[in-house]
């Protein structure tokens, strides 16, 4: 443990009595963070949505990933990203810790709202354009 002390004084005679002494200084480093992203819109249960969501959350989860240092951090602003009525699906989960890594909370969120028949719908779209 660092015990390094400053002297702090001042010429201000109402203040001298509170401050002329030696304030000592436990662990003075300054901790910095990472430059504020912009927060992910609100998902919205809209299946188009979804892929570009995931994408910009995990860009805000890993950038400003020193904001969020706690696991109850990370799942409060999970779930402040999403609209009211999924955060109402999902809360049952939230609160059985089922979404503790973010990989769960995305794998969750493509079972429900994600295009599971992607391939095929990309091939129709494809064949309807000739």
């Amino acid at each position: 443990m660092n015990n390094e002390s400053i002297s702090v004084s001042t010429n201000n005679e109402r203040a001298s009595d509170l401050v002329n002494e030696e304030v000592s200084l436990i662990n003075p480093t300054f901790i910095t963070k990472s430059e504020k992203l912009p927060d992910p819109p609100i998902f919205n249960k809209i299946r188009k949505n979804l892929r570009p969501f995931i994408t910009k959350f995990y860009f805000k989860l890993s950038i400003n990933q020193d904001r969020y240092s706690t696991k109850n951090n990370k799942v409060n602003y999970k779930i402040s990203r999403l609209d009211e009525n999924i955060a109402r699906i999902i809360n049952p989960f939230f609160r059985n810790r089922i979404f503790t890594t973010f990989e769960n909370f995305v794998s969750f969120l493509k079972r429900i709202y994600d295009n599971t028949y992607r391939e095929h719908t990309a091939t129709t779209k494809f064949k309807n354009l000739r």
